[in-house]
């Protein structure tokens, strides 16, 4: 990314993203090119982000945490697996309603799913009187 705009912040942040991707894929055993046929990129556009030439586009990082199986933030600089992992749902058996609720969620188009969360957000708020 020399020559770009970025910051030094940018710089330092992309550099250890790019790191932190590439030392995860290796752990998993997956070389470049197999990531990246399993992303739908060139593999010189992985060399690209994993070396902090380009930055990684939000999309393509969430395929990288969904073929590697981490979640999204393991990937990011500073955080470890045990601090980020999700609690998995079986974990945590579901009421009825809690499935219902759950389901009713994923029915909800994406694009409006800001709207919905900020609705129950603001039934979930104590009432002031």
């Amino acid at each position: 990314m020399a020559g770009s705009s970025r910051g030094a912040f940018d710089e330092a942040f992309y550099a250890a993203l790019g790191a932190r991707v590439r030392a995860t894929r290796e752990e998993r055993a997956w070389t470049q090119e197999q990531l990246a046929q399993a992303l739908g990129i060139e593999p010189a556009n992985l060399s690209r982000y994993e070396t902090a030439r380009r930055p990684f586009p939000l999309e393509v990082l969430r395929g990288v945490a969904h073929h590697l199986k981490v979640p999204l933030l393991h990937l990011l600089p500073g955080q470890s697996y045990e601090a980020v992992a999700p609690t998995r749902l079986e974990d945590s058996p579901l009421t009825e309603r809690d499935a219902e609720i759950l389901a009713l969620w994923h029915q909800i188009p994406s694009t409006r799913r800001k709207l919905a969360l900020d609705v129950l957000r603001a039934f979930a708020a104590p009432a002031s009187r």
